[in-house]
């Protein structure tokens, strides 16, 4: 199934189940969907498989990142990131200068809205981080050989540069549209 898409953009959503790093729930592990977590892992492990790119945004960084057998920080606590705060920014942020995301944007400092209370903690294979929060949370994480990004906060809420306009999201489309080239599936050939 994943070999006939263009991209694959993991969304926001629930806690991912901390059994999958081998941890037990922390008291405010919420809204854990044990179906969901082992479908998008899959997933993301299917498109890294076949080169197709990886968006993750919040809860989607931390598939990815437990998708590759990284572990979470389950509660970031009062000194995590502010409740959300929808369009507006919540925090700044430090990107690595040499990371893809400081090229999209063409800045290693950011400021961004936020809605997790929990984080990247160990990284998984492949993975390194390239964003962190005031409080050194990771808030960005690339692979190191893939066209795979996992963000904290929601780029799609953010205020746009211009109209329409979402750097991180418009990267995303363009590099999907340049993987659409090479997955041509005939109509009833299935995934192997």
């Amino acid at each position: 199934m994943v070999r006939s898409c263009s991209g694959l953009l993991l969304i926001g959503g629930g806690d991912v189940d901390p059994a999958l790093y081998g941890e037990v729930p922390h008291p405010k592990t919420c809204d854990v969907d044990t179906g969901r977590d082992a479908f998008e892992i899959a997933l993301a492990q299917a498109a890294l498989v076949h080169d197709i790119p990886v968006l993750g945004i919040c809860r989607g960084a931390q598939v990815l990142n437990v998708a590759l057998g990284g572990s979470l920080r389950q509660d970031l606590g009062p000194d995590g990131p502010p409740h959300w705060s929808g369009f507006e920014p919540a925090h700044d942020l430090v990107l690595e200068p040499d990371s893809l995301v400081s090229v999209i944007y063409g800045s290693h400092r950011l400021k961004v809205n936020s809605l997790h209370h929990q984080a990247v903690g160990r990284l998984g294979d492949g993975l390194r981080a390239t964003g962190w929060s005031h409080d050194f949370a990771i808030e960005v994480i690339e692979h190191a050989s893939k066209w795979a990004i996992g963000v904290q906060w929601h780029p799609e809420c953010q205020p746009p540069v211009r109209q329409g306009d979402e750097p991180l999201l418009s990267e995303f489309v363009r590099q999907a549209a340049m993987t659409n080239e090479y997955l041509v599936v005939p109509p009833g050939v299935t995934d192997r």
